[in-house]
């Protein structure tokens, strides 16, 4: 349980306590991560992808939907812990969440705000819940 309470207590205050757990000083190996997947449950539902290392902890995870009948996608939070940052693991979770819109339009600007906009669909898909988390094979940096 103190593990537990000095991890969110790291979380929230952005320090390390005197039990230092969570983040090592370097990134993992890509032999020692892995990339889980959770499917949505339902058709324009939230899907979401994360990236753990050897003791489970997800040091990546990217939430979002995408609505194949409108061509939009939503992306509502994306995180990546400070000790694994500036080592492309956003730019590949995003490229997995591209994965099947490559046809859809690309905007030219983004906006992470409160009322960003969800179709119809999206907004009648049920919340929460995921299907079975499966692994997946570590994105490319680029799509292909």
């Amino acid at each position: 349980m103190a593990d537990l309470v000095s991890r969110l207590r790291a979380a929230f205050t952005g320090r390390r306590d005197e039990v230092d757990v969570a983040v090592p000083d370097r990134a993992p190996e890509p032999q020692q991560e892995r990339w889980l997947y959770l499917p949505s449950i339902s058709d324009s539902g939230w899907q979401q992808i994360r990236v753990v290392d050897a003791t489970g902890y997800d040091f990546a995870r990217l939430t979002w939907k995408i609505c194949q009948q409108c061509e939009l996608g939503l992306v509502v939070k994306i995180r990546v812990t400070d000790g694994w940052q500036r080592r492309g693991y956003a730019t590949r979770m995003l490229v997995r969440a591209m994965r099947g819109c490559e046809s859809y339009s690309r905007t030219t600007s983004a906006a992470f705000t409160a009322n960003a906009r969800q179709c119809q669909h999206m907004r009648a898909a049920p919340g929460g819940g995921h299907g079975p988390a499966r692994q997946e094979e570590r994105p490319p940096l680029r799509p292909v």
